[in-house]
């Protein structure tokens, strides 16, 4: 299937009148009749058009409205002809001019609207595109006739990916773009305004099953819209992990430059894909499969980078020679850096605090940069592991020294892993970690992170150690302070 999609930037404009009949909600005493309808983009006359360019029968919209309580709104279902207008829970209004917003959600037809500290809160939690509206409305005589014209929020973009012979599955694919950010609506405050979280710039934006392929959505950094820019792109489907270099103009809106397609991308035809220097599984006999590189490294057999547990970001900037510490980081990996600070630990407390004790999918920072089924190990997984170095059965571990023994090429110390049955090998650089500004037990020492709080002290988590062949101690699970800065491996 080929599909040439583009996406539309739609101007917000006043109601106009309304052609479409809608279901009326009974009148009560102050009760509002709504006649409500929507435009889509593509029939506001934009130039350009999305992935989805008209409403499809089963699409809802959210209206929320000034003056009400959260979780009550009006609910606009689309027929497949007209907009059914429903309310759910709405308190009676006089006569007047109020103001409301309107909300779509590809994929949250069926999600529930829920009250939290007087705030609207969607069930689900929307990364894929959406539209949206604000406007002022009268009611008078007790009725509301009028048509949103829905927008795509600023700098959104959206892509299209399906590949011959591959059904697409949900959480199936992911997509990083650089200086692409994956933003989620989450809700709406009690003043109408959006409420949206962001991933890192950068990160994997979710693939929605869209048709025969996925689509994926997210806001490019205001400096890089419509302006020539080389991207990197890292694509995920299943366990293919690809990637691609390419010179386009995100969010362009000149009609006149054919070149570039607009707001929306077609990634089908694209035939540069390459999987030099990407993550790869690594089948060790184990329950699950082993990244074949540390997060951060381009190759086996480098360190790759630091970070602290449950950080999606290093407090370094990454290449920097000497180290620059990023703003609001001066103090480096110590409990002042930490997102949720040490006095007392804000979030991942264990069973007597908030019951948190494994990171959740949006605070693993595996699952929210490359997606697509990755995550950090667990404990038991990280103990399965170091529990191959006395099956000498299976297995053979082989001490590299940079030097007269090296993994690969690389000068970099750290025990190579053999499974005997198949022959493959998994590389884990004796990284050290970091603490404070310092570099620590570098060469010597390797420490990984798991996705789990110890259960002695929820200001650690438990990880990965080892260390040179010339000490006593064993591969093994321990625990270190949440601050520390460890590298980290994936596993799927």
């Amino acid at each position: 299937m080929k599909k040439a999609f583009l996406m539309v930037c739609a101007a917000l404009v006043a109601f106009a009148a309304c052609n479409k009949q809608a279901e009326e909600i009974p009148a009560e005493k102050n009760q509002v009749v709504f006649h409500l309808d929507a435009r889509h983009p593509e029939d506001a006359g934009a130039a350009t058009k999305a992935v989805k360019t008209a409403w499809e029968a089963g699409d809802v919209i959210f209206v929320f409205i000034a003056g009400q309580t959260a979780p009550a709104y009006l609910e606009l279902k689309y027929d497949g002809s007209s907009w059914i207008n429903t309310g759910k829970g709405l308190a009676p209004m006089s006569d007047g001019t109020r103001a409301m917003r309107a909300v779509y959600l590809p994929y949250g037809s069926d999600a529930e609207v829920q009250a939290e500290s007087g705030n609207y809160v969607f069930s689900k939690t929307a990364f894929s595109y959406y539209l949206s509206a604000y406007q002022e409305f009268t009611v008078a005589d007790g009725v509301v006739t009028g048509t949103f014209d829905m927008q795509f929020a600023d700098g959104f973009v959206q892509f299209y990916y399906e590949k011959e012979g591959v059904t697409p599955t949900e959480g199936g694919s992911t997509l990083s773009v650089s200086y692409v950010t994956p933003t989620a609506l989450t809700g709406l405050a009690s003043n109408l305004s959006l409420n949206t979280f962001c991933r890192p710039e950068g990160a994997a934006m979710p693939g929605q099953v869209f048709g025969d392929g996925y689509r994926y959505s997210g806001v490019v950094r205001a400096d890089k819209r419509n302006v020539s820019e080389t991207y990197t792109l890292k694509l995920a489907v299943g366990e293919d992990y690809r990637k691609a270099d390419g010179n386009k103009k995100m969010c362009c809106t000149d009609e006149a430059d054919p070149e570039y397609p607009g707001r929306a991308y077609n990634l089908s035809g694209v035939s540069s894909w390459t999987t030099d220097a990407m993550p790869a599984l690594v089948d060790m006999g184990l329950s699950v499969k082993w990244m074949n590189m540390n997060f951060g490294a381009t190759a086996e057999g480098e360190i790759g980078d630091y970070y602290a547990w449950g950080e999606l970001e290093t407090y370094y900037v990454v290449g920097s020679s000497p180290i620059q510490w990023k703003p609001g980081k001066d103090q480096a990996y110590t409990w002042y850096s930490y997102r949720w600070d040490g006095f007392p630990l804000e979030k991942y407390t264990g069973p007597t605090g908030d019951g948190l004790s494994t990171l959740e999918t949006e605070d693993d920072l595996v699952q929210v940069m490359v997606g697509a089924g990755w995550r950090l190990p667990s404990k038991v997984e990280c103990q399965e592991l170091a529990d191959t170095k006395s099956n000498t059965d299976d297995y053979e571990w082989r001490w590299c020294n940079g030097s007269t023994e090296q993994y690969d090429g690389s000068t970099v110390p750290g025990w190579e892993i053999k499974w005997k049955t198949t022959g493959a090998t998994i590389f884990f650089p004796a990284a050290g970690f970091r603490l404070i500004k310092g570099l620590n037990f570098a060469d010597g020492y390797g420490f990984y992170w798991s996705s789990d709080v110890s259960e002695a002290d929820s200001k650690e988590a438990y990880d990965f150690e080892f260390n040179l062949p010339t000490l006593t101690e064993e591969p093994r699970v321990d625990d270190v302070s949440r601050y520390a800065g460890l590298t980290v491996r994936g596993v799927r």
